[in-house]
C-alpha cells in the first residue's frame, strides 16, 4: 500500500502575503535569512523536494504558502527556480541576478505597509 498523503498544515490567521520583485537570500553580514531545523516536518525535506543549497523548499507556490504560513519560524519565500520556493526566517536580504523570480513576505493584516532595502 501506498503511504498516506502527508495533510497540509492550516496557515495561520492573522497574516498577509505581501509579494515583490527579486529573490530573497540570507545575510553575509548576519548570517540570518535562511531556516534551519526539521524541515521534513514543514513539508520541505531538500532531498525529497529535491532542494538546492541544502535549503528548505516546495515544489509549487500553493504549498510555500501553505506551509511556510503555518509556520512561525519562516517569515517569507521566493521563486520559482527550477520549479521550487525557497524558504527564509526574518533577517533576509533582498538579491539581485536570479532573473524573474518573486518572493513573499508575511506581513500583519494591520500592516498595509511593505518596504524593503535592496
Amino acid at each position: 500500500p501506498s503511504p498516506a498523503p502527508t495533510p497540509e498544515p492550516t496557515p495561520a490567521a492573522g497574516f498577509n502575503w505581501v509579494k515583490a520583485e527579486e529573490a530573497i537570500g540570507c545575510s553575509e553580514t548576519s548570517g540570518t535569512g535562511c531556516i534551519s531545523g526539521d524541515f521534513a516536518s514543514h513539508g520541505c525535506d531538500v532531498e525529497e523536494n529535491g532542494c538546492g543549497w541544502g535549503q528548505c523548499c516546495w515544489s509549487s507556490l500553493a504549498e510555500a504558502k501553505s506551509y511556510c504560513g503555518a509556520w512561525d519560524l519562516c517569515d517569507a519565500f521566493w521563486g520559482p527556480v527550477e520549479g521550487k520556493y525557497y524558504a527564509r526566517q526574518s533577517g533576509w536580504t533582498v538579491k539581485t541576478g536570479y532573473g524573474e523570480v518573486w518572493h513573499w513576505a508575511k506581513v500583519e493584516e494591520a500592516d498595509n505597509s511593505y518596504s524593503y532595502i535592496p
